[in-house]
């Protein structure tokens, strides 16, 4: 069940016993992740955004993407991945699709991401992945990077009363790679995604 899984990861959190490893140098506990995760959390929710939104996500495998994944999970939005190989008109038609609230993506993909924002209203702000911000100088005004986004103070929602909730409520949508046409939207429900995550113990211990 979701509170399994959740309440194995605080407990995890809790005794700060356990390590994970970050770009084969640092070592963090899972307490430093859980905190980090909530500052990240708490930061999308001062800039406007509400349980239930959407956030695109866009960038190579990196240790922010993961911890992107669990902000999410804690302000109650809804993150989902942006292929990065696909063109601009394929991206804003995903972010158009999902009415996405906000974009966290690297550095290389930032002038797609920003073409395919181009006059959306929606989107409230572009964050850049913490390890991949650009030159000092060179970043737009309309652009972010992910520390600024650490608030240590703020109330998150209840898990209880998130919309994810709900046994086949919408938990996230997984985008097809668009290679054939424009992508497909997978419905991933919440408890699809959290019985995947309990039936599989390395995701949590």
């Amino acid at each position: 069940s979701k509170e399994s899984a959740v309440g194995r990861f605080a407990v995890q959190c809790a005794s700060d016993g356990g390590v994970i490893d970050h770009d084969n140098f640092t070592w963090l506990t899972y307490s430093q992740v859980s905190i980090t995760a909530s500052q990240i959390a708490r930061g999308i929710l001062s800039r406007g955004l509400s349980p239930g939104d959407f956030i695109a996500i866009c960038g190579t495998n990196s240790f922010e993407y993961a911890l992107l994944d669990f902000a999410c999970a804690l302000a109650g939005v809804r993150g989902f991945g942006v292929h990065t190989t696909l063109l601009p008109h394929e991206v804003k038609y995903e972010l158009e699709l999902t009415g996405a609230s906000a974009v966290f993506c690297s550095s290389n993909s930032l002038p797609v991401i920003q073409e395919a924002s181009r006059g959306n209203s929606t989107i409230k702000f572009i964050a850049l992945l913490v390890n991949q911000c650009l030159p000092l100088g060179q970043t737009p005004s309309t652009v972010i990077a992910l520390p600024s986004l650490l608030v240590s103070t703020g109330q998150l929602p209840d898990p209880a009363k998130l919309p994810m909730d709900g046994s086949d409520g919408l938990f996230t949508l997984l985008f097809t790679s668009g290679s054939t046409d424009l992508p497909k939207a997978v419905y991933v429900s919440a408890s699809s995604f959290f019985s995947d995550v309990t039936a599989n113990p390395c995701f949590i211990e």
